[in-house]
């Protein structure tokens, strides 16, 4: 019976102990005032009103972004090795449904997906509403790729065209 309930502990202790780290995501200033600025940016392509922020983390690729320069691109074919080639789960962010509200409004057509910052950068989806993309619904997407400062200032952006059919 003791044994159970150490290693009920234990267990409790490690799931408690990675819950915060994954709420964590855009955590410190940062990585917000990046966030802040990559958003600032996509309204160049989208108007403010038709345009909503998901409040979940995606897991997204990050190969194909032609143009970067040969560092960007090598850490860029570096993510999924780093990652043992898992594909994570959308984690709902606090942050981020703090900074851009956490409900999608009826007057926005485009939802903007945004990654978890690696190495100084951001991704970003950008979906249809439905998210209905494929077969089914839009043939492409637009890709962003942010990269940011110490300060938290985006100084580069690529964007690509995704092909989805």
């Amino acid at each position: 019976m003791i044994i159970m309930r150490m290693l009920f502990l234990l267990v409790f202790l490690g799931v408690s102990l990675t819950m915060p780290a994954k709420n964590n995501i855009y955590g410190n200033k940062t990585e917000q005032r990046a966030i802040k600025m990559a958003y600032a940016l996509l309204q160049v392509y989208y108007h403010a009103n038709e345009l909503c922020v998901s409040d979940s983390i995606e897991d997204l690729e990050w190969f194909y972004f032609p143009g970067v320069d040969n560092q960007t691109k090598q850490i860029l074919d570096s993510y999924r090795i780093e990652k043992d080639f898992i594909w994570n789960d959308p984690v709902y962010c606090e942050k981020i449904a703090a900074m851009f509200g956490s409900k999608v409004s009826d007057s926005c057509t485009y939802i903007a997906i945004f990654s978890e910052p690696y190495k100084g950068m951001i991704r970003c989806d950008i979906l249809p509403k439905d998210r209905k993309i494929g077969v089914y619904g839009s043939p492409t997407i637009d890709a962003f790729l942010f990269k940011f400062n110490n300060k938290g200032e985006i100084y580069q952006l690529y964007k690509a065209i995704i092909d989805i059919d």
